[in-house]
């Protein structure tokens, strides 16, 4: 069961992940073309800056979010922790995953709620004279959560010694 659980959720934060890359290079490749369409043609890539801020940075910044949880590469203070005993140390752990729960649910529930609205409301950008939709986007940010709290969940289940054993054996 944990087992097909860490599978399921290491595959879904790689493939976030994996998107995310992919619009990161789209990304870069509009925004080249832009800047050689503005400069050689006189003619920029109409809405460029719409499609750029609100669909690829989104995507980019948000989707590979549960990667630094999964790695357990986010920024820790470890003055104190050094000194703790492993028991201690296992309850702090806990203790940090259950708030990072509560926060993500938080997160999920307010950031849906907020997708919805903009869904119903069919959100958009006029740019142009062109109404760019962007509702759509408003959904990366629950799903991103909602893989970093998976992500937590699968923390808890293997216990704090194997997350860190992982992430020693990458060099960290």
């Amino acid at each position: 069961m944990i087992s097909f659980f860490d599978k399921t959720v290491t595959r879904l934060v790689t493939a976030s992940t994996g998107v995310g890359a992919v619009i990161l290079i789209l990304m870069m490749i509009q925004v080249v073309a832009d800047v050689i369409a503005s400069n050689l043609f006189k003619s920029p890539i109409p809405a460029n800056s719409v499609v750029v801020t609100n669909y690829y940075m989104v995507a980019v910044v948000f989707l590979p979010i549960a990667l630094a949880e999964l790695r357990d590469d986010n920024i820790t203070v470890e003055i104190v922790y050094q000194m703790m005993s492993r028991k201690v140390k296992n309850w702090t752990m806990y203790f940090s995953w259950i708030l990072s729960l509560i926060v993500c649910s938080c997160l999920i529930v307010s950031l849906s709620q907020a997708a919805i609205k903009k869904m119903n409301s069919g959100a958009f950008v006029l740019e142009q004279e062109i109404n760019f939709i962007i509702w759509p986007t408003y959904f990366i940010l629950p799903v991103s959560f909602a893989l970093m709290a998976l992500v937590v969940v699968r923390h808890m289940m293997i216990g704090p010694e194997s997350v860190e054993a992982e992430a020693l054996r990458r060099g960290l």
